[in-house]
């Protein structure tokens, strides 16, 4: 979720990552690692009601396709 919002939300300024870290540090003194967690994935995605991930499924070539990508940033 991080990497994803560090690497592609719109350098330098990064909104999206501002908002995560906002709502992480901005989690109460008391809140334990979990719950800082929590706070920055709904500051991501909303405050969904269930958070149940179904079954995913990546093709190989998606795959390939990312790390080509990836590869070819880095060299």
């Amino acid at each position: 979720m991080y990497a994803s919002a560090a690497q592609y939300n719109c350098p330098p300024r990064r909104p999206l990552v501002n908002k995560i870290c906002g709502a992480i540090d901005g989690a109460s003194i008391n809140s334990d690692i979990l719950a800082k967690i929590n706070a920055g994935f709904e500051a991501y995605i909303g405050n969904r009601r269930c958070k149940i991930n179904g079954p995913f499924y990546v093709s190989e070539s998606l795959i390939g396709w990312a790390w080509q990508c990836c590869r070819e940033h880095i060299g």
